[in-house]
């Protein structure tokens, strides 16, 4: 996608995300908790990443298709508030969906826990 794209708060994304030896990558879904002024005015966004991996761990939420106002998730997932980083728009390469609003809030809560 180009970095001219202005990504929403709660929106999903997928990305390909090295591995932390950085000779392999995967196609990794994150959620975007930057805000859309941000975005717009950075090439770069906040994020937090996205596990199909569903045991019950803190900081995390879980979500499911239901949970999106747009979208589809394959599987039920799990939101890991506590792995949080900055990502390039450029290497974004699709849109997966979108948060439901108390969902984000639920995401802010547990990050508001986490600090």
């Amino acid at each position: 996608m180009r970095s001219g794209i202005a990504f929403e708060q709660g929106e999903i994304v997928l990305v390909q995300f090295p591995f932390t030896n950085l000779t392999l990558s995967k196609k990794r879904p994150v959620l975007i908790l930057s805000t859309a002024i941000h975005n717009k005015r950075s090439l770069d966004f906040v994020c937090c990443g996205i596990t199909s991996n569903i045991k019950s761990v803190t900081h995390s939420v879980l979500i499911q298709t239901k949970d999106l106002t747009e979208g589809f998730l394959p599987k039920p997932s799990r939101v890991k508030v506590d792995t949080i980083f900055t990502l390039e728009k450029s290497i974004v390469i699709r849109r997966l969906g979108k948060i439901r609003p108390n969902v984000l809030e639920r995401v802010r809560k547990e990050l508001f826990d986490l600090f």
